[in-house]
């Protein structure tokens, strides 16, 4: 074969000679002499030696590291060399992976691009969501939480069941579904955390050296290792499992059947039930709803940590998802009743369902628009069962005051505003002491003019604008909040439609921008006295107007209103630069730090425990973020965990219940004395923060017994008479059950017919839960003498709380005879042991079947389970074993005692425990030699070391010592 001239490579015949036969086979034109051809076809580039095969229904990133994973090298590194200058794992992957990544992996692997876009979350569009977004939230797509290159959130699932089954184990693109919680092979629940160390899962972060896919980057334990969890179980996953098959029914023909005959498009369908979703996750409906389905299905209610509280259902956790989806089956299996019921018996109306302006789909719009679709403020004369049921008020709304003087059509106008505008407004999204405090507001106004809002005019507004002002002197700030609640209420009063059908040509007065200008401090004038007295509700003013040195307002000239200051905030200095800053970017150690110097000063770094990104000053660590700071966080009162905290001290913080323990003490309004327990006391017409004292009802003598108590009312003349002496007078009644004069319970019974009932039904209920017949025989000789003594009120509830006594003497008895096992007995008693009894134990041993309070067998039997109780507290102990040894040796050496006669002499019950709480004390004493603080001493000089701070102890602690001197 001829070679090239210039190159000297072989060439064939049928090779076209160049034009210039001085340059051999090299063109003209070619600047690089490897190649020999003028015109040369680009070849494809190569296939990756190694390449595994996708598995059906893989996800693209799990197919991608399972190639990484072949190579053993790390993610980065490979994907760096592959695609350079393009950022692959600090993101979605599966979510946002573009053209030029699919167009590597089709020339590399030589797999058909069909393929790889069956692999991306993309292949969904159309059938679960209509259009697929880089960021934000997808409708039923698992958000991972992408911070760099951690995830954040437990937006990846599995089955620990499938991944150990798996030849290759591979994650499924399924698994990232909100709606797929339950594996349908194994019928299991999924799961979205590490067993052993709860972290997300993150399969791209795992070590090169790897074993698979099923291997956990933070701990290194397996995935797939099958553990036990209490998660929902039973009729929660068979009902999320039904629901997922729903849906892949309806994804696979692209029709969703909410009825029969009626199919709705798959796009609109799974809209509507991500809406109904959303009524399960946060609120109070939703617990009410979980309960409802939960009654429904005859199952437990979930636990507490299925409430996560999340309103997104794509953030929730895969427990939480499963009660959501189980109940979401229960819903449509009897569509629309089951839903309908189960809107009413939580109380879900309407505005629940659509909250945002997005059109709703039609299906769900239409039955919630004819059923759900309210006229009425929310909760009034709401039907069930053919009777209207009673307004219901919310929990945390403050309770409406007893107003005198309102007709009932006012009053029950006036309880509908009230909760109307507390809803309203906590829709809005003001907590509740916010709603709260202007109501306080509003029921000082109506208290004080003594009718309802829309029959007052702006001459009531001017008196009660003095009133806060000029008389009780309040801050400017504060009067502008009394006023501002009232024009908000009847703002919102005159917005509301009932309203107006109820009222119709009612014309409500408005408060204007001169009324909402507060009287500025030290002003006095107006309707005020001038000794300072207050001038009351509308009674007392009319009563003062109609004598001659008072005049009205039509009378004399509004006060002067003065000015107010005007308070400009200071701005704050930056502690590092020196600069002026509206407000401290970040206080650290005492010193504030502008925007700038923050980013410049403090470096970021990883966070110790949970890899997060914190900054540090200068990068030193070790570093926490604040979620890992307030994680275990506890009040330093209570003990309880303070996620939030109220106050801040130096020693830790306090939660809202404690922290007024730690606040300093104010001085009470009413009788000066300091407390930190000032509260207001409307029932009783006390608007100013006072102390427990001043808000406990006035007490005066009675003038039937002469004893000082609360009034309850008065007789004909005006005399005092308290509750005691009402239900005496009240004896004069004739109950139709005993036909005797007694006080009147009801109108069927008196008091001592209804106490017998309950006192009756306990009995008989004691005696259906025994079964030895002289514990029922005791237990009935025992309620008679409680009857008999105390009377059937008081007895009744101390049988209540000595029943578990003889259900656990009915319990410890062995045999047919009915033996009591006292050791048994004990042991289910507990450590308090028969201290609580006294009276039933004297009861029981009246019969003379078990031994009496203070026997010999009685105390022998508390000790010995006092043993037992420390052997058990030590098993969590370093000195566990120990102890077990030497109670062991304690036991041997008294058999040894009794083969040989000596029954009565040494190591009696008494002395055994004498003997363990001795060593007990004095292993906790020496503390663990393991230990680092621990000091290396002889068992002699702990010996005296002990004696000398436990002198009590030196004689029961020679046996130990001697036990300790022959093991070591």
């Amino acid at each position: 074969m001829p070679q090239c001239t210039q190159c000297g490579r072989e060439r064939s015949e049928s090779m076209k000679k160049p034009s210039n036969p001085s340059n051999g086979c090299r063109p003209p034109n070619a600047d690089k002499p490897p190649n020999c051809l003028s015109e040369r076809r680009e070849r494809p580039p190569a296939l990756w030696p190694l390449h595994p095969q996708p598995q059906p229904g893989e996800l693209l990133s799990s197919w991608l590291m399972r190639i990484i994973l072949a190579y053993r090298m790390p993610p980065h590194t490979f994907c760096a060399s592959q695609w350079p200058g393009k950022c692959v794992w600090n993101r979605d992957i599966d979510r946002c992976a573009d053209e030029q990544i699919i167009d590597v992996l089709v020339a590399r692997t030589g797999q058909p691009r069909h393929t790889m876009e069956s692999m991306r979350l993309r292949s969904c569009e159309g059938t679960v969501f209509e259009r697929l977004t880089t960021g934000g939230h997808a409708p039923w797509l698992l958000n991972v939480g992408v911070y760099h290159r951690l995830r954040r959130l437990h937006g990846q699932q599995y089955c620990p069941a499938c991944l150990s089954s798996d030849a290759k184990p591979h994650f499924r693109r399924s698994w990232r579904l909100a709606f797929h919680t339950v594996c349908p092979v194994h019928q299991t629940p999924l799961r979205d955390e590490c067993p052993h160390c709860g972290m997300p899962v993150m399969f791209h972060r795992v070590s090169p050296d790897a074993e698979g896919l099923h291997v956990c980057h933070a701990c290194g334990g397996s995935l797939a290792e099958v553990v036990a969890r209490d998660a929902c179980e039973g009729d929660w996953v068979l009902g999320a499992l039904d629901f997922q098959r729903r849906i892949a029914t309806a994804i696979g023909c692209g029709w969703g059947f909410p009825m029969e005959r009626t199919p709705v498009h798959v796009l609109p369908y799974l809209s509507g039930l991500r809406l109904m979703a959303r009524l399960f996750l946060s609120g109070t409906p939703a617990g009410r709803l979980r309960d409802v389905v939960a009654r429904e299905l005859g199952v437990d209610p979930p636990a507490g940590r299925c409430l996560s509280g999340e309103k997104v259902l794509e953030k929730c956790r895969v427990d939480e998802r499963v009660i959501v989806m189980a109940g979401l089956e229960w819903m449509m299996a009897g569509w629309p009743d089951n839903f309908l019921d189960g809107c009413r018996e939580a109380h879900i109306r309407y505005g629940d369902l659509f909250r945002n302006k997005s059109p709703p789909p039609y299906w769900l719009h239409q039955v919630a628009r004819e059923h759900l679709l309210s006229k009425q403020p929310y909760g009034a004369g709401r039907k069930k069962g053919g009777r209207k049921t009673r307004f219901q008020v919310p929990r945390q709304m403050i309770p409406i005051p007893a107003l005198g003087g309102l007709s009932k059509d006012d009053s029950r106008l006036l309880e509908w505003a009230c909760v109307s505008w507390y809803r309203a407004r906590r829709m809005a999204g003001l907590q509740s002491g916010s709603v709260n405090r202007d109501l306080r507001c509003v029921y000082g106004f109506i208290r004080y003019i003594g009718k309802p809002p829309w029959c007052c005019d702006e001459r009531d507004i001017d008196r009660w604008s003095e009133e806060i002002g000029l008389r009780r002197e309040l801050k400017p700030d504060t009067q502008r909040t009394y006023l501002g609640a009232l024009k908000r209420f009847l703002e919102h009063l005159g917005r509301q439609r009932w309203f107006r059908r109820e009222r119709p040509v009612l014309e409500l007065p408005r408060v204007s921008e001169e009324q909402l200008i507060p009287h500025a401090p030290g002003v006095r004038g107006g309707n005020v006295a001038k000794d300072g007295a207050s001038p009351g509700p509308v009674g007392v003013v009319e009563a003062q107007e109609s004598s001659s040195d008072v005049r009205t307002m039509d009378d004399r000239e509004k006060p002067e209103r003065r000015p107010l200051p005007v308070r400009r905030k200071r701005k704050k200095i930056c502690d590092c630069c020196g600069r002026r800053m509206p407000k401290a970017t970040r206080v650290f150690e005492g010193k504030s730090y502008c925007g700038t110097c923050y980013s410049r000063e403090f470096v970021p770094v990883p966070c110790g425990k949970c890899g997060a990104t914190v900054r540090t000053l200068g990068g030193r660590g070790p570093a926490i973020c604040r979620w890992c700071e307030i994680a275990g966080r506890k009040c330093i009162r209570c003990g309880k965990p303070v996620p939030r905290a109220s106050l801040t001290l130096e020693n830790g913080v306090a939660c809202a219940s404690c922290a007024k323990y730690f606040k300093p003490p104010v001085l009470c309004a009413k009788c000066g004395a300091p407390s930190r327990h000032l509260a207001r006391a409307f029932k009783l017409g006390i608007d100013a923060p006072v102390c427990p004292k001043c808000r406990k009802p006035p007490k005066e003598t009675c003038s039937i017994c002469g004893k000082s108590r609360a009034v309850r009312q008065r007789g004909a003349e005006g005399e005092l008479i308290c509750w005691s002496c009402v239900r005496v007078r009240e004896a004069g009644f004739l109950c139709p059950k005993c036909g005797r004069r007694g006080i009147r319970r009801n109108d069927e019974e008196c008091e001592d017919c209804y106490w017998n009932g309950r006192f009756q039904l306990l009995v008989n209920k004691g005696l259906e839960s025994l079964s030895v017949d002289w514990v029922r025989e005791g237990w009935s000789a025992y309620a008679k003498e409680r009857a008999r003594s105390i009377g059937n009120n008081r007895a009744l509830l101390k049988l209540k709380k000595h029943l578990p006594l003889f259900q656990l003497v009915d319990r410890s008895c062995r045999g047919d005879a009915g033996t009591l096992d006292l050791d048994a007995l004990f042991m289910a008693l507990g450590p308090g042991g028969l201290a609580p009894f006294g009276k039933p134990w004297r009861a029981l041993s009246d019969l003379g079947r078990v031994p009496p309070m203070g026997s010999k067998s009685l105390d022998d039997a508390r000790c010995m389970e006092r043993c037992r109780e420390m052997l058990r507290t030590a098993e969590k102990c370093w000195y566990g074993t120990i102890l077990e040894e030497y109670w062991t040796h304690l036991l041997r050496k008294k058999e040894s005692l009794v083969a040989k006669g000596w029954e009565t002499v040494g190591f009696a019950p008494r002395t055994l425990a004498a003997y363990m709480k001795a060593g007990v004390y004095f292993l906790q004493f020496m503390g663990d030699p393991q230990a680092e603080d621990t000091k290396p001493m002889p068992l002699s000089r702990w010996s005296r070391e002990f004696c000398n701070i436990y002198p009590g102890y030196t004689a029961s602690i020679q046996m130990f010592l001697k036990y300790m001197s022959s093991r070591f």
